[in-house]
């Protein structure tokens, strides 16, 4: 299903998705997440800033009463972390990023029911204006070389200004990792931490053939790479 909004005036190409995640939680306390149109919702991406989002959450069949939790910056903004229901789905909201947002855009969330079980998956909200669309992210993978380092594919990679850039284990993910640039412009970040073993990130200046590295969390391993943003 999709929805227009606002921007759709002024593009009228323009149609925002409405993301409609359903969460069924066995008797065992296993969660499945899908999207209503279909396909997996565990790590939703969402492909324009003004894309809604909702939850409807059901254990053994049965609607239950639920609490989504972003423990830091989310993807309705600053003010919007906690999203409550008493059993009922909750009311589609938009996407809304800061755009001074310059952190990972992999943001981790805790869904809870009533039983006090718990789980945690992701939302991706990857920033775009609505109204020219949103170019097809540069995926970097990680994998480990088999000789005590870890290669990049590929090493040296390019986006546009403000298009996604991601990096993410090459097949099973084998742990959170850190991706330091060695001198990167201004508006760079230094530094980010992967969630859920996933960097997003966006570069609103360019850069050429800026140096980076990418280390696995509590070990040795490390890759390096280089980034252009033009």
């Amino acid at each position: 299903m999709a929805t227009k909004r606002k921007a759709a005036a002024v593009n009228p190409k323009v149609v925002f998705a409405d993301h409609q995640i359903l969460v069924a939680i066995d008797k065992r306390g296993a969660f499945t997440y899908t999207l209503k149109a279909g396909g997996d919702a565990t790590s939703l991406i969402t492909r324009r800033k003004g894309d809604t989002i909702s939850w409807s959450v059901r254990y053994r069949g049965r609607k239950v009463p639920f609490q989504v939790e972003f423990a830091d910056a989310g993807p309705f903004g600053f003010a919007n972390r906690v999203i409550r229901s008493a059993g009922k789905d909750t009311a589609a909201m938009e996407v809304a990023v800061p755009d001074s947002f310059a952190g990972n855009f992999v943001m981790n969330y805790r869904l809870t029911i009533e039983n006090c079980w718990s789980d945690d998956p992701d939302v991706v909200p990857i920033l775009s204006d609505g109204v020219n669309g949103l170019g097809a992210p540069t995926v970097i993978t990680i994998a480990e070389d088999g000789k005590g380092g870890l290669i990049l594919n590929a090493a040296s990679a390019s986006a546009g200004i403000n298009t996604p850039v991601i990096w993410k284990w090459d097949g099973k993910p084998q742990g959170e990792f850190t991706l330091t640039f060695d001198d990167p412009p201004p508006g760079w970040p230094p530094e980010t931490a992967s969630t859920s073993q996933q960097i997003a990130l966006t570069f609103p200046l360019a850069g050429k053939n800026e140096a980076y590295a990418i280390k696995l969390a509590n070990s040795t391993l490390f890759g390096t790479g280089k980034l252009t943003i033009a």
